[in-house]
């Protein structure tokens, strides 16, 4: 049976660090991620439009179902930091074929999420302070009462 492994962890806490490492150990697993989506809309230039967004989320969808059709598991490396957007994303990994989902909760310490940010599109620093301070006022923990198995990696 497939997986479809959610990660939820803020930017720089080490989800593509993981991710790319899960890759690299073989199998059939290919992994999601919008902002990879985003910039191949921007030809190599990472773009957010609210208009795209709309487009970057049925890409998305698109490749987890034909992914998971193709036997791959799947991870979605994104921050997925509220209980709606992972309902959501179980929801479409729920849709007509039959896998295990896990979240995988990264719980990276503020220090070390300093130490490994680095910034491929070209924000200045001030700019990931105000990012993140809002991803925090927004961020609900993964719960057992979201019906999948959660894991942390600290």
């Amino acid at each position: 049976m497939r997986t479809v492994y959610i990660l939820c962890g803020f930017p720089g806490s080490g989800k593509s660090t993981w991710a790319r490492k899960m890759v690299e150990s073989g199998g059939k697993i290919a992994v999601i991620n919008r902002d990879s989506i985003r910039t191949m809309f921007g030809a190599g230039k990472y773009i957010y439009d609210k208009y795209l967004e709309i487009a970057v989320k049925n890409v998305s969808v698109l490749c987890l179902r034909h992914l998971l059709t193709a036997g791959y598991d799947v991870i979605i490396d994104e921050t997925n930091l509220t209980k709606d957007k992972r309902r959501d994303l179980i929801e479409e990994a729920n849709s007509g074929i039959e896998c295990n989902i896990l979240i995988i909760w990264f719980t990276e310490s503020e220090k070390n999420l300093d130490r490994r940010m680095n910034d491929p599109r070209g924000y200045p620093r001030e700019k990931w302070d105000e990012v993140i301070s809002g991803m925090k006022k927004i961020f609900e923990p993964p719960e057992e009462s979201e019906g999948v198995r959660i894991e942390k990696v600290e």
